[in-house]
């Protein structure tokens, strides 16, 4: 069924879509515009954001992260939520393995550097969340996405059908339930077809440019993913680098005047 004029959006999650009735409490606030302006430009600390604080690979030394510290508290944070996340080694640099006691000395220092400076300083419980989840979490008190179904339907008429979620999102484990359901005029523009170049040219031939701009090449779509339906094992090998010490480029035509929107 093709959409012109609505679209209705189903978001599922784990709140409970038994209707609730609202309470309209009428509060008087003592502050005036001028205060409640001015703390809105120059709001105190205790309302500055926090930041992520990634330990890439554990490339850590006490001179970087003392450096970090303070352009984050130059930046007017006011405090940082450290992770420890793989990566990539640096250059004639060894990582610190996690939970040595290197590494104990390396946090122990990124906290007092946090003291020091007036900043909050969290942590998290383990690399990644490999201790918040696992089988032995019921599905019902496990943690939650939320996803959206999308209809499209003419306007100035009934709908009568039922609304579901894509079957994209029927796992195993499946326990959603609906929040919301939202209905608004298509955007202008939204509905416009995808256009084919006429002519595409590169310097990067081992990219499969005629699919990804063709709007009609076949398509796998998961819950998680939606790619071409095509070997690329040398393409994800050497990916779009440098080709021949040049940036890779593309450069498309088409045989009239056309508006892209993204």
């Amino acid at each position: 069924m093709k959409i012109k004029f609505l679209n209705y959006f189903i978001l599922v999650s784990f709140l409970s879509c038994q209707p609730k009735i609202l309470e309209t409490t009428e509060v008087i606030s003592e502050i005036g515009l001028e205060e409640l302006s001015e703390n809105f430009k120059s709001p105190s600390k205790e309302y500055h954001p926090e930041t992520w604080f990634h330990l890439n690979g554990n490339n850590i030394s006490k001179e970087g992260l003392k450096r970090d510290i303070q352009a984050i508290k130059d930046a007017g944070l006011q405090g940082i939520h450290l992770f420890n996340k793989a990566g990539r080694a640096f250059p004639n640099v060894k990582p610190i393995k996690i939970l040595s006691p290197e590494w104990e000395d390396m946090i122990r220092f990124a906290a007092d550097e946090c003291h020091r400076l007036g900043l909050k300083f969290t942590m998290q419980n383990c690399p990644g969340w490999s201790m918040t989840g696992g089988p032995w979490v019921p599905a019902n008190e496990a943690q939650r996405e939320v996803v959206e179904t999308l209809y499209h339907i003419s306007g100035g008429k009934q709908f009568q059908e039922n609304l579901k979620i894509d079957s994209l999102y029927h796992t195993p484990d499946y326990n959603y339930k609906d929040i919301q359901v939202l209905a608004f005029p298509t955007l202008p523009g939204d509905d416009l077809k995808s256009f084919n170049p006429s002519k595409i040219e590169t310097n990067n031939r081992l990219v499969p440019w005629l699919d990804i701009f063709n709007p009609d090449s076949k398509l796998i779509v998961t819950r998680k993913s939606t790619r071409l339906d095509k070997l690329l094992k040398e393409y994800r090998k050497l990916g779009i680098t440098q080709i021949k010490n040049q940036k890779t480029w593309v450069k498309t035509s088409f045989d009239k005047e056309i508006t892209l929107r993204s």
